[in-house]
């Protein structure tokens, strides 16, 4: 082990139990991990406390000047701050790494259902992490940050599912419930509407069409199964995007993408993209 100057510690050793957090893809919810620069970046800006921060060789000045940036007071900050060559990297991750840094830290907690905004996007029984993060980054790009996510769909702090996000969905507020259709009826019945995605052959009336309330849960469901019956039936819009003949659907990723575009660009003020 080599001490620098600035702070950082070599990392020489692929099998060092210091960069065992960071090993293989899965994370947990006890340790979230993050890889490339701009997660760690959004890492930084949440305030979160870190564990690990761990740089490729070459890229410490530019991790220096991100903490400077975002945490001038050094709140949060690890005792540990590692280095390593991309060649340890690609073998402790198991793929070829070229995002310049990875972080080990602690979760973020649950919001509670009330500090959710007018605009929610649920996630029903989603199992692939990177569907979850693509629908995250979305959402955020589109301006709505809060989340409701049932026990069945993969952890918003899974790695694959920050990896996808790019970090972003630690701009948002999460509540995580084991009973989701129940969720949204109390939702319903605090002034929520509630419209799903579905195939144009169950009957959904065309995205076009849709005049979108000021309070509004959007629900995607399974990569295979869909939304729930139970949650169709609660559902006051069914929805279907237009395409092409032959062709009557999407990755929930990519359509979550479409249906979020187009609420944005429905919003009738900025205060209600939230």
């Amino acid at each position: 082990m080599t001490t620098e100057s600035s702070g950082w510690e070599a990392v020489e050793d692929p099998h060092d139990s210091r960069i065992a957090p960071f090993r293989g893809l899965r994370g947990r919810d006890t340790l979230t991990i993050a890889d490339g620069i701009p997660s760690v970046r959004e890492v930084l800006a949440s305030g979160l406390p870190l564990r690990v921060l761990l740089a490729e060789s070459g890229r410490e000045a530019e991790l220096d000047t991100e903490i400077a940036r975002l945490r001038p007071e050094g709140a949060g900050m690890p005792a540990l701050k590692l280095r390593a060559p991309r060649e340890l990297l690609s073998e402790l991750v198991g793929y070829r790494f070229h995002q310049g840094a990875l972080a080990a830290f602690d979760p973020p907690p649950d919001s509670v259902l009330e500090e959710l905004g007018d605009r929610i996007v649920a996630f029903d029984r989603l199992e692939k992490g990177e569907n979850v993060g693509a629908i995250l980054r979305s959402s955020v790009a589109f301006g709505v940050q809060s989340f409701l996510m049932g026990t069945a769909t993969v952890s918003p702090w899974d790695r694959r599912v920050l990896r996808a996000s790019r970090g972003l969905a630690l701009r948002g507020r999460v509540h995580r419930t084991d009973h989701l259709p129940r969720t949204l009826r109390e939702l319903k019945a605090r002034g929520y509407a509630l419209a799903v995605a579905m195939p144009e052959s169950a009957g959904a009336r065309g995205l076009w069409d849709a005049d979108w309330p000021e309070r509004l849960v959007l629900c995607l469901g399974n990569e295979a199964q869909g939304v729930s019956e139970e949650i169709q039936t609660a559902a006051d819009f069914r929805l279907h995007i237009p395409m092409a003949p032959g062709v009557n659907s999407l990755n929930v990723a990519v359509a979550g993408s479409v249906l979020l575009s187009w609420l944005w660009a429905r919003s009738p003020t900025p205060s209600s993209r939230r």
